[in-house]
């Protein structure tokens, strides 16, 4: 028996239907409701999964250059999970959409907070304090934005 045939059925239906879920709204929305439909804190071998999976959207969302749908896709794990292991590197990429957005000041603001939290130190994927301080003064300058305050301490 030849199966040539349904081979080529099947590689071409799982490609349609990966494109669908990446590249259309309605295969994001499908993902966004699998990866929000359980209750957080109530386990958290699930809760860890669906922050992950609401990572890797936003940043397939970002990657592909759709900001304001990443932001809010990293906007909701970041309310959910605040004590996440994803929750810093989520919100290091919300400021990034935000600055794409034109947010400046939001982007400025979660700088702000990871470098008072020392996220780089907590979480090795958030780049460097020194490069999070050269943003926000990147930022404020370009911008005409409020002054940052000084790190507690210095």
């Amino acid at each position: 028996m030849d199966l040539s045939k349904v081979k080529w059925i099947v590689i071409v239906a799982v490609l349609l239907g990966l494109g669908w879920i990446l590249f259309t709204d309605s295969g994001k929305d499908f993902l966004y409701k699998r990866y929000t439909e359980s209750t957080p804190g109530v386990d958290a071998a699930q809760d860890a999964k669906d922050e992950k999976g609401l990572s890797r959207l936003a940043g397939l969302l970002f990657r592909t250059f759709r900001y304001e749908d990443a932001a809010n896709v990293l906007d909701t794990a970041t309310k959910r999970y605040p004590d996440g292991d994803m929750f810093y590197i989520n919100s290091y990429t919300l400021a990034r959409c935000e600055e794409n957005l034109e947010n400046y000041q939001a982007a400025v603001d979660i700088l702000l907070m990871l470098r008072d939290e020392g996220a780089p130190f907590i979480d090795d994927r958030v780049p460097s304090s020194e490069i999070i301080e050269r943003r926000m003064q990147q930022l404020v300058e370009m911008h005409g934005l409020q002054p940052i305050p000084p790190l507690a301490g210095q």
